[in-house]
């Protein structure tokens, strides 16, 4: 019988390293030159080289070369020096013969790394949440606690399967159950030290505050939402944060709401504004508001002390305000229009005091302010037209500069300054005359 050593030689060893599996294999694993190079000077080292899976690729290549997987010269020479090489189960390989024409057995596949309880554990789990998000999106609620809440026995830190076993309660309503879901996985976290993901943790903090607001516990909302920021900032955190702060002011503010604690605080006010004490009645009418924003009383006596302190602006907001609870109050009026006349805006004290008179006819206090208003108008007239710095002032006023911009007035002007007798028939236009007029209330334009 051959010896290994024939297997290996010059024209065959050619014939080996230009075998595509083999030269690959000889490129990838330098140390199989060093073993063939054995092999070649000492068949006896087949002994220690045999059990190398990746020899028996080179011998299956070598079967190949002799003349088929496992025949011929060649195959029959391994097989002969693989038995005395690998003893069987009984102590000895079968021989040559019995296997005549056999390829070698391939190595047996490597044994499978048996599952530990705790990886099983983790496994099963997972399915599990994995079963429950699945009935949760197609809104099967029972199933999907049941899912979690499998999940959850199974393996205690599966936080997310608990975190969302919340999200089931919130939306069947049981918010107390949601928190404490949340409660335990972050109390959980941070004893057992399982180093969930801080978007995870961040998720349960959001959902507590999800929970409370549902339950009108909105300071607790406000809480958990701000918690949860801390972990990650997540845009619609911000956005329940938010709701939950602007539904917050608006709880607060009607639950101050008193119609009579407004009445009291309102006489007041009135009180303090008789003894001339105008800050104090500010923050007694400031505190009726509050009681009662809807009381347009209040906001009115408020204009008519901010006037007095010459806080002109904030007693027009006042007025205005006033106005929108109540379009005919009719001292809201009169008060605004005062304060347009204390500012010399005489074109507006106009409009107010004919709207004025528009809802009351009969209002003395719209009449004199009208008349009180025309009066001062004319004797600036006669003393030459407004100061520069109220002409100034008038300019910025909207409905000014639209009439200015106006091409028919603007002609209009300059036929009216080199023909006088124009601004009569002019003004026989009341469309044309109650712009003019405008312009002359306002000190913008001079006649005589």
């Amino acid at each position: 019988m051959a010896q290994t050593g024939s297997l290996f030689g010059e024209e065959m060893w050619a014939k080996l390293r230009n075998d595509p599996q083999v030269s690959k294999l000889l490129s990838e694993n330098p140390d199989l030159e060093t073993k063939m190079a054995d092999l070649r000077r000492d068949p006896q080292t087949l002994a220690t080289h045999i059990s190398d899976p990746r020899m028996m690729q080179i011998f299956s290549a070598l079967a190949r070369q002799s003349g088929g997987e496992g025949g011929g010269v060649a195959g029959a020479s391994f097989d002969a020096a693989a038995s005395r090489a690998m003893p069987s189960s009984s102590g000895a390989m079968p021989a040559a013969g019995a296997t005549s024409g056999a390829t070698a057995p391939p190595p047996p596949p490597p044994a499978e790394e048996e599952e530990t309880p705790e990886a099983a554990a983790k496994r099963k789990s997972d399915d599990a949440k994995a079963a429950g998000n699945a009935a949760y999106k197609a809104r099967k609620y029972d199933d999907a606690l049941a899912a979690y809440t499998e999940a959850v026995e199974i393996n205690p830190d599966n936080l997310a399967a608990l975190i969302n076993r919340a999200a089931v309660k919130l939306d069947q309503g049981d918010f107390a159950a949601a928190e404490a879901d949340c409660r335990t996985a972050i109390e959980a976290n941070k004893e057992r030290n399982l180093r969930a993901d801080f978007k995870l943790i961040a998720r349960a903090h959001g959902r507590i505050g999800t929970a409370r607001a549902r339950a009108g516990n909105l300071t607790g909302a406000i809480e958990a939402f701000e918690s949860s920021l801390i972990e990650s900032n997540d845009y619609k955190i911000n956005e329940q944060l938010l709701a939950a702060k602007r539904a917050l002011k608006k709880q607060t503010e009607e639950a101050y709401i008193s119609p009579e604690l407004s009445a009291a605080a309102r006489e007041e006010g009135n009180a303090a504004f008789r003894v001339k004490d105008f800050p104090t009645a500010i923050k007694h009418y400031t505190e009726a508001i509050k009681r009662n924003p809807t009381d347009p009383v209040a906001y009115s006596n408020r204009a008519a002390a901010y006037t007095k302190l010459g806080e002109f602006p904030m007693a027009m907001k006042d007025c205005d305000a006033c106005l929108d609870i109540d379009g005919k109050y009719i001292k809201a009026w009169s008060r605004k229009g005062a304060i347009h006349f204390f500012m010399k805006e005489y074109h507006k004290c106009l409009d107010v005091y004919q709207k004025g008179l528009e809802i009351d006819p009969t209002s003395k206090e719209m009449r004199d302010g009208l008349l009180k208003t025309q009066q001062a108008i004319a004797a600036r007239q006669n003393e030459g037209g407004a100061d520069e710095a109220t002409a100034k002032q008038a300019m910025q006023d909207p409905e000014i500069q639209a009439i200015l911009s106006d091409p028919l007035i603007n002609n209009m002007l300059q036929q009216m300054e080199t023909d006088p007798k124009y601004a009569a028939k002019a003004m026989a236009d009341p469309v044309i005359a109650a712009k003019i007029n405008k312009l002359i209330a306002a000190g913008v334009l001079r006649t005589g």
